[in-house]
């Protein structure tokens, strides 16, 4: 079972949608996931599946204490990705979550207090050993913000090459417990996601 997950030393930074978009966007792919949910804060990924009528991917609260356990369990019971939704902000646990990740995402808004907030992440991540992966999220269309944001990015990893753009079709999905893959699958959203997934696959192999 590999391991992804989604860090961030901000809030709203996407990174619970971008987590569970990719929980759904993996199990149409035909892989089997589950999703712990480490936002204790927020448990944003926890309210979404309590409001989804499919029972995949499965979405379990884990206390750090259990992390370990959890995922040992998960690879016993045959799944084939585990995706940890991380705290928002520094916590005790932030650098035990980066040790046991396959592959660290940190969404990235492409504004100044999002890539001032990087730096922390990074330093998290990289103690632990990992080498972080950007994704550029809620990204405006056609604005140089989001081709600067990549080339600051850049000096500290590799930067995904798809953007996840601005849309309302996350929050529209988001509120009724899917993915925009399920809530508009020819949307330009759900081709993002898509190939933001096919993406991070290929990382994995």
């Amino acid at each position: 079972m590999k391991t992804i997950a989604t860090f961030s030393q901000k809030g709203g930074s996407g990174k619970s949608t971008l987590a569970v978009h990719l929980g759904v966007a993996a199990e149409e792919d035909s892989t089997s996931v589950i999703i712990f949910d480490r936002d204790d804060a927020q448990a944003s990924s926890s309210r979404w599946a309590g409001s989804r009528s499919a029972e995949s991917p499965v979405v379990l609260q884990t206390p750090p204490s259990q992390l370990q356990a959890a995922l040992k369990a998960g690879s016993t019971k045959g799944f084939g990705l585990a995706i940890i939704d991380g705290p928002p902000h520094s916590s005790p646990d932030s650098a035990a979550i980066a040790r046991v990740a396959d592959l660290i995402l940190i969404p990235v808004r492409p504004t100044a207090f999002d890539l001032a907030a990087v730096g922390n992440a990074v330093k998290i991540v990289t103690a632990a050993g990992r080498a972080p992966l950007f994704v550029l999220s809620a990204c405006p269309p056609r604005v140089p913000e989001v081709a600067d944001a990549r080339q600051a990015l850049a000096d500290f990893g590799e930067v995904a090459p798809v953007e996840i753009g601005e849309r309302i079709a996350f929050s529209r999905a988001i509120a009724t417990g899917q993915s925009v893959t399920e809530f508009d699958s020819r949307s330009k959203a759900a081709a993002e996601i898509r190939a933001l997934w096919q993406w991070i696959k290929e990382k994995t192999r």
